[in-house]
């Protein structure tokens, strides 16, 4: 399972950087520092609270941090995150608009997650925090086009964690 999410994060880290790359040029020499962790939970705090891009300025930003935590998903040893068979039931990873965008605020909600509460890896809790953090994010799309999202749009976010938390029971061995 490792290495299917290094393989996944990895993806995800060339998608975002070959965008990435038109931004800062090919020496960009903050891509190869350590991130420490305020600076991942800052930019994870940002990802998971900023609405979607309204223009293109926004939206090379999102993906400026989403590289940035990506990066540090990658390279921490604070926790691992455990991508289970829930989150690719619910996110759309083949959907080009919107499903690498949603991923990242799943990861960084994750993130956000496992170094306030302090986890060692990802758990039911940390992974209904984060799908919350993508509905939320989710809601203020124009286009909600991700059927399996679209049934917890209109539950509040006490009743989404629950849903959530059952979800990842169900689809888990742990």
């Amino acid at each position: 399972m490792r290495k299917l999410i290094l393989f996944l994060l990895m993806a995800l880290a060339t998608s975002i950087a070959s965008f990435a790359m038109s931004a800062h040029g090919a020496d960009n020499n903050d891509a190869a520092a350590t991130i420490s962790d305020e600076k991942a939970l800052e930019c994870c705090k940002w990802y998971v609270s900023a609405p979607p891009p309204a223009t293109v300025a926004e939206l090379k930003k999102r993906q400026e941090v989403a590289q940035i935590i990506v990066k540090y998903i990658a390279d921490t040893d604070k926790f691992d995150l455990e991508l289970t068979e829930s989150v690719m039931k619910l996110i759309d990873l083949n959907n080009p608009e919107t499903g690498v965008d949603l991923f990242s605020v799943y990861l960084a909600g994750e993130t956000v997650y496992c170094l306030e509460n302090g986890l060692s890896k990802s758990d039911a809790s940390s992974f209904a925090s984060a799908m919350a953090d993508v509905v939320h994010y989710y809601s203020q799309m124009k286009n909600h086009d991700m059927k399996p999202l679209n049934k917890y749009l209109k539950m509040d976010r006490a009743e989404q964690l629950k849903q959530f938390t059952k979800l990842y029971n169900q689809n888990s061995s742990h």
